[in-house]
C-alpha cells in the first residue's frame, strides 16, 4: 500500500522533497515561545500545485531551554526558520558550531 501524502486538489501523490527541515513548534496546548521550540519532519511537495507539507515528526521537540548543551544551535535553526519566508528550513543549511 502507498502510504505518501495525497494531493486532494490535483489527485496526485505528494514526493518526499528534503528529509530532515526544522519548523518552529507551537499548537493550541503549547503556544509558539519566543526562544522557540523547533519540530524535525520531512518536507513533502505536491508535483503538480506545489503545496508542501512537513510531516513525520520526530518524536520531542528541540528546546533551548531543555538542551541547554545545544542551545545556541536550536536558536540559529530558529532564527534561519524565521528568516527563510517559508516557515521551515533544512537542517544542513544550519552550522552546529557557531561563526
Amino acid at each position: 500500500m502507498d502510504t505518501r501524502p495525497f494531493c486532494p486538489q490535483c489527485k496526485t501523490r505528494f514526493r518526499c522533497e528534503k528529509n530532515e527541515v526544522a519548523i518552529r513548534y507551537g499548537n493550541e496546548d503549547r503556544p509558539e515561545r519566543q526562544d522557540g521550540s523547533v519540530l524535525i519532519g520531512d518536507l513533502w511537495k505536491c508535483p503538480d500545485c506545489k503545496m508542501e507539507i512537513v510531516i513525520g515528526w520526530a518524536w520531542a521537540p528541540w528546546d533551548p531551554n531543555l538542551c541547554p548543551g545545544d542551545r545556541g544551535y536550536i536558536l540559529r535553526i530558529v532564527q534561519a526558520i524565521d528568516g527563510s519566508g517559508k516557515g521551515y528550513i533544512a537542517l544542513d543549511r544550519v552550522s552546529q558550531k557557531e561563526g
